[in-house]
């Protein structure tokens, strides 16, 4: 059996299931798309990585990639979130790969959801009372959009997948695989007692994990005088962070999403007592038990309270914790579950479309969207490297000596212009209709992205300079 994985690599889940498969005997791999020259953002190993060619458009490097994969003719395709043909807004015929893969014969597709690509923001605040939609969360997807593409899918996807039973709730015909860990990698550590935990808290993603509602708790038992230690777990590599985890009393994860993140089994692993918001109604059956300090944004301060104070109920957790991850989080027990999946699956017949729902969705894909903001986008994508647009968003978003690298990039972009006489060129361009017309279309758009998108001052700021700047030299021959 040969089973392709892609091409998103979320908290080196594919990873594990495609190592874990080989040693079942699959010839299983893992492909993921990469600006030239990058690297995982946590360090993330990887199997197959394809760079992007930056001297073609994101759908033509994609496309190429398919032709690539459909040669090497894979019996199951497991997509996670996305297809190999993708853009992060559903735009550009995001999904094409899908009737161009079940067109060449007999391979089954898998589709793996991952998160808010199927808890939309209806849905959720539907069932969840603390859905992260009502406290300023906007979610990564448009809904309508989303909404039609999941349509879109069920027409190819012959098997959903999803990894708890939070996320079966919004598509019931999809079946569990729960989330793996490489207990090799996580081995138990526990905690000890003292009169100073060390309370931990990963802001991955701070909207959507409640990471206000945490720091207000810190600062109100700070001040009532409780004896604790609290640090954050931010920029730092996979390894690093699982080291900070080895030395915690507590580990604080996510209070409004309703299930367990990967940090929550990560915390079990090592024998670190969690706090965490999962649905009850939901985990309990699925689990036998919830094995964490189950706390929401109304809860959490008395529930980190009684955890401090109460080394008996960090202990019990600790150990229940363990339990619960070897039970069903092993990568072993997983990645045979997977396989069980994917043998079932080939004895079935493949999904073949019934509708007209792929249709509908390719029809309104394909239509130029000829918004602002995605008339913008398409201008900074022409003349700016994927890699480098990433890095400078990077470091305005969150500034650190992990991206000091890439502003040196750019830094030496700008050198290399002054060098070449920028200025002379800009005073010769602006004179002519072309040149005053370009300048103003983008001061006009820079302007636009920052009062009516919100796009940071300097960041938009950057990218309208960085797109005149192509302009400036890519001409015929003159004298200035």
């Amino acid at each position: 059996m040969k089973v392709l994985h892609a091409p998103m690599n979320f908290a080196l889940q594919p990873i594990l299931l495609v190592e874990g498969l080989r040693k079942l005997g699959v010839d299983a791999h893992h492909l993921q798309y990469m600006g030239a020259g990058g690297k995982h953002r946590f360090d993330f190993r990887m199997d197959k990585v394809y760079y992007y060619d930056p001297h073609k458009s994101l759908f033509e490097s994609q496309m190429q990639a398919l032709k690539e994969v459909l040669h090497d003719d894979y019996d199951i395709y497991h997509f996670w979130q996305r297809s190999l043909i993708f853009r992060p807004d559903c735009s550009d015929m995001t999904g094409l790969d899908l009737p161009l893969i079940k067109a060449r014969g007999e391979s089954k597709i898998i589709h793996r959801f991952t998160g808010y690509d199927l808890r939309l923001k209806s849905w959720d605040k539907a069932v969840n009372p603390y859905s992260a939609f009502n406290y300023k969360f906007d979610g990564f997807f448009d809904e309508n959009t989303q909404k039609e593409y999941i349509s879109f899918l069920r027409e190819y996807v012959d098997l959903f997948l999803v990894q708890d039973p939070e996320l079966k709730q919004f598509m019931p015909e999809a079946e569990i695989l729960p989330r793996a860990l490489d207990l090799d990698e996580w081995q138990y550590v526990g905690i000890e007692k003292t009169d100073c935990p060390l309370v931990v808290h990963a802001p991955t993603n701070k909207s959507c994990k409640g990471s206000e509602f945490v720091f207000k708790a810190i600062e109100v038992l700070k001040d009532e005088g409780l004896k604790f230690n609290f640090q954050t777990i931010q920029n730092m590599s996979h390894d690093k962070a699982r080291e900070m985890y080895r030395k915690a009393d507590i580990i604080i994860d996510q209070l409004l999403i309703g299930a367990t993140g990967v940090l929550t089994l990560e915390g079990w692993a090592l024998g670190k007592p969690v706090v965490v918001y999962l649905r009850e109604d939901l985990f309990k059956p699925f689990y036998g038990e919830v094995p964490a300090a189950n706390a929401n944004p109304d809860t959490i301060t008395n529930v980190l309270r009684d955890l401090i104070k109460d080394h008996d109920w960090r202990q019990e957790l600790s150990q229940k914790g363990r339990k619960t991850v070897e039970k069903f989080h092993d990568s072993k027990i997983v990645s045979q579950k997977c396989l069980d999946i994917y043998n079932n699956l080939e004895k079935k017949k493949g999904k073949t479309p019934k509708g007209t729902a792929d249709i509908d969705y390719i029809l309104k894909v394909s239509k130029p969207n000829n918004s602002l903001k995605n008339l913008a986008y398409s201008a900074i994508r022409k003349f700016i490297p994927g890699q480098l647009l990433y890095s400078i968003k990077s470091f305005v978003d969150e500034p650190s000596f992990k991206n000091i690298s890439a502003m040196t990039k750019l830094g030496l972009i700008f050198v290399a212009y002054l060098v070449k006489g920028t200025w002379k060129r800009f005073l010769h361009r602006i004179k002519t209709p072309k040149g005053l017309f370009t300048f103003s279309a983008i001061t006009i758009l820079t302007i636009c992205g920052i009062t009516f998108l919100s796009i940071n001052p300097l960041l938009a700021i950057s990218i309208g300079v960085i797109c005149f700047f192509p302009f400036l030299f890519k001409t015929k021959k003159e004298k200035i």
